[in-house]
């Protein structure tokens, strides 16, 4: 006996198809969007150089009463400095071949071919934006041990941001000291292991292997200085001004949080030496950008410091809710999750929409170059030289 089935009846049956693609990829951006550009008539065409004043007038004499004509003290002049901040930049390729392009223009493609392409490397280079702007020449991971090809992180330096939809993107690997491990491809991850399984991984590694992007560069040196990198200069000259010489100029020693999760009493010892240095003297709105697992912790930790009056709001101060904001001695504090930011940090700064510039003469993802033809699509897609297919490439100029 033969009963029909789906098998034997395969073409009575239409596929149904969502009417939209789903993209999985993640948002991760904070600083990237948040930090305005620099007003277009202070856009640098060499270096970008900001005065600043690093020590007071000093000329200062004191006499006790009755002291008749007192003699004065020299003058000491007050200090100033240029800091100096060279730019760095990027530009994001991708191809797409001819087929692929007439196919996705008619009424059965889910959108034009090109449309998505585009949208994904915008998207794409804002992620690697915002890593510049967090991380900078750090790195984005730190071995903590290998098994064949698969890479454990160290807890403290992971971050879920850096690593989801990672596939197939390339790696650059270095000791400590900075010497060259190899490259690799990021085959597969695991997020709640921390690991990250490579196509090949470079011999030699071990831990403390620190972990780039491939187009980083030795150390980092083709990226951007990072937050990261302008709260932890190493001792001497950074950005033209030795912070050995003018200790305004140098920044705090990392608060320690130790290995306890992160709490509110943390945070405002934290912000308390902060304040000896400046925090909140200009700017009363304070950003401190947290690793998701730490504004968990946050969330245990709300209610000791939340105080309800006229004014609450439970989007704004209620345990779940996507902001928690509280008052201390340097004015309105914000706790935001980051998915970049790394599982052992925390950074501590004015608001950054009023704090930070971006001060590159293009430091926003575009497909416009200068001398283009504004006329859609075809001011960004190239016809490759020797392929049948077409270009497109996203620069960003700090």
């Amino acid at each position: 006996m033969s009963t029909n089935s789906m098998s034997t009846l395969t073409g009575y049956f239409k596929t149904a198809y969502a009417d939209r693609v789903e993209d999985l990829t993640p948002d991760n951006v904070y600083y990237a969007k948040e930090i305005p550009d620099v007003a277009s008539e202070m856009q640098p065409g060499g270096t970008y150089t900001q005065p600043v004043v690093l020590t007071s007038e000093q000329g200062i004499t004191k006499a006790s009463a009755s002291a008749g004509a007192f003699a004065l003290n020299s003058p000491i002049a007050m200090a100033t400095g240029n800091a100096t901040i060279n730019g760095s930049q990027f530009l994001l390729r991708s191809g797409l071949d001819y087929e692929t392009i007439f196919r996705s223009q008619n009424k059965n493609s889910f959108i034009r071919a090109t449309k998505g392409v585009v949208k994904n490397m915008l998207k794409s280079a804002y992620f690697y934006m915002e890593s510049d702007i967090m991380w900078g020449t750090q790195g984005v991971g730190t071995v903590s041990s290998v098994s064949t090809n698969t890479i454990t992180l160290t807890t403290a330096e992971f971050a879920a941001g850096i690593w989801l939809g990672s596939e197939n993107r390339r790696l650059r690997i270095e000791s400590s000291a900075g010497v060259l491990r190899g490259t690799c491809a990021i085959a597969s991850y695991d997020i709640a292991g921390r690991t990250v399984t490579v196509d090949a991984a470079p011999a030699g590694l071990t831990s403390t292997d620190i972990i780039y992007f491939e187009a980083d560069g030795a150390a980092g040196a083709n990226c951007m200085t990072g937050i990261y990198d302008i709260l932890t200069p190493a001792s001497g000259a950074f950005m033209g001004i030795n912070d050995s010489t003018y200790s305004l100029w140098a920044p705090l020693t990392a608060f320690g949080a130790g290995s306890a999760p992160l709490s509110f009493n943390k945070i405002l010892l934290a912000i308390a030496g902060s304040v000896n240095k400046g925090l909140g003297d200009d700017i009363k709105e304070i950003d401190v950008v947290v690793n998701p697992l730490s504004w968990q912790n946050l969330g245990n930790d709300l209610a000791s410091l939340r105080t309800i009056d006229s004014s609450w709001k439970s989007e704004e101060a209620a345990n779940g809710s996507e902001m928690i904001t509280f008052f201390c001695q340097a004015g309105k504090v914000k706790i935001i999750p980051h998915k970049m930011m790394k599982e052992g940090y925390a950074f501590v700064h004015p608001k950054a929409s009023r704090f930070f510039e971006r001060v590159g003469c293009q430091s926003t993802p575009t497909f416009k170059l200068p001398g283009m033809v504004n006329a859609g699509e075809e001011q960004y897609l190239r016809p490759m030289e020797n392929n049948a297919g077409i270009r497109a490439l996203c620069p960003v100029v700090a």
